[in-house]
């Protein structure tokens, strides 16, 4: 799955050549061992594999000048739908990634960007654990890391085989949790939302709202709603059976949910009061594993193979 995120233009210590706009990632459900952006418009972009390896590439345009290869490799276990599942930035250029331990925990780390001076070397390393998680199962897990506009952090926790658990309002399982940056791992996350299954389409618009939508393990409806009003929010629509959501962008008054199943581009148009939505025709048929809004309203999305643009 791949993850897209906007980071702050900065120094080259940032990320990758005072020009860097965006970080693009591979990781969550689905492996891709051949990751290949090819068109994304930024002047650099980062790939994460499943397995825990993280690359990086610059970019002129739709131009690949250099693949500057692995620059990190995080420890994870790849049982089932474990790996590397989540990659997010804050306003402020903190980079942050959920990933599945070893011993199949869910974990938050930060990470860091060293270049220490040199134009063509970077290394990327674990600054330390942000929050340690539950046990985790082969899928439904989560692990999505989302860092807001207004520099809150927030993690997915999916069904992990707890039904029970997930129906408790108390309880972390099956609801988007809000870690403190700067906690300690054995912190206590904050109910944001839920229940979800596994929120793992997840996207801001620019007014910071949040929006989820959640992907069923089985055959009960796959839910389009806020992600940031609390116990039982309102749903306002269902996605296509069996979709498997796998990513969602807010562009102006659209969001559009990238399905991993059927491929398609699911496009929705908000109604001015944000309560209902109207669905419109499918924006395109290839769309995999993610999706991403851009500067200028174009729209960033996955194949598996590539990474295309298209203006909505």
């Amino acid at each position: 799955m791949f993850d897209a995120l906007r980071l702050p233009r900065s120094s080259r210590r940032a990320l990758s050549a005072a020009l860097a706009a965006l970080l693009v990632s591979t990781a969550g459900c689905v492996a891709d061992d051949t990751p290949g952006p090819r068109s994304l418009p930024a002047e650099a972009v980062a790939i994460t594999e499943l397995d825990g390896r993280l690359l990086w590439a610059e970019l002129d345009g739709d131009v690949v000048l250099e693949n500057r290869g692995v620059v990190a490799t995080l420890e994870v276990s790849t049982e089932g739908q474990r790996g590397l599942v989540g990659l997010s930035a804050t306003p402020e250029g903190r980079i942050f990634a959920g990933l599945i331990r070893p011993d199949e925990r869910l974990e938050v780390v930060e990470l860091t960007i060293n270049t220490d001076g040199a134009d063509d070397a970077a290394e990327l390393a674990v600054e330390r654990s942000v929050w340690v998680g539950p046990a985790t199962g082969r899928g439904g897990n989560g692990g999505r890391v989302v860092a807001l506009s207004d520099g809150r952090l927030l993690v997915s926790i999916g069904l992990l085989n707890d039904r029970d658990a997930q129906a408790d309002p108390t309880s972390i399982v099956g609801k988007l949790v809000e870690l403190d940056p700067d906690g300690p791992p054995d912190q206590a996350p904050a109910v944001v939302s839920g229940p979800w299954f596994n929120a793992f389409a997840i996207g801001e618009s620019v007014d910071g709202a949040l929006w989820v939508a959640d992907n069923h393990p089985q055959d009960g409806d796959e839910r389009l709603a806020r992600g940031d009003l609390g116990i039982d929010p309102s749903v306002v629509a269902v996605i296509p059976a069996d979709s498997a959501p796998t990513g969602l962008a807010v562009v102006g008054d659209e969001i559009l949910v990238c399905s991993y199943n059927t491929q398609r581009l699911l496009r929705y148009r908000l109604a001015p009061d944000g309560e209902s939505v109207e669905a419109m025709p499918d924006l395109t048929d290839n769309c995999l594993l993610d999706v991403l809004a851009l500067e200028g309203g174009l729209v960033a999305y996955s194949t598996g193979q590539s990474i295309e643009i298209i203006e909505p």
